[in-house]
């Protein structure tokens, strides 16, 4: 969590005003957003990792890339992935880039 004892003194706000921006609530979503996806992204490549050995670097980075909801979506059908080229098909077919 952000050190907030002197946000009185440098904004003018006390800690819990601040806390009640519409700024603050919005940036406190967005890094809680990409800390959970961040995590989901790890938990992914580890169990890619134990079921079908060391990933392609290039399909590594593409996952690491993903947007939260297609991390969402990849989380909900990581079960049905066959082969590492069934999870290539999929990332083919969501990444962005």
């Amino acid at each position: 969590m952000l050190e907030m004892g002197g946000a009185k003194e440098t904004l003018g706000f006390t800690k819990d005003e601040l806390k009640r921006t519409r700024f603050y609530r919005e940036l406190y979503e967005e890094i809680y957003t990409t800390a959970k996806a961040e995590g989901v992204k790890e938990t992914i490549l580890q169990l890619l990792t134990r079921c079908f050995g060391d990933l392609p670097a290039e399909m590594e980075e593409k996952i690491r890339d993903l947007a939260p909801e297609r991390i969402s979506a990849l989380a909900g059908i990581l079960l049905d992935m066959t082969s590492l080229g069934v999870v290539d098909a999929w990332l083919q077919e969501h990444s962005e880039n």
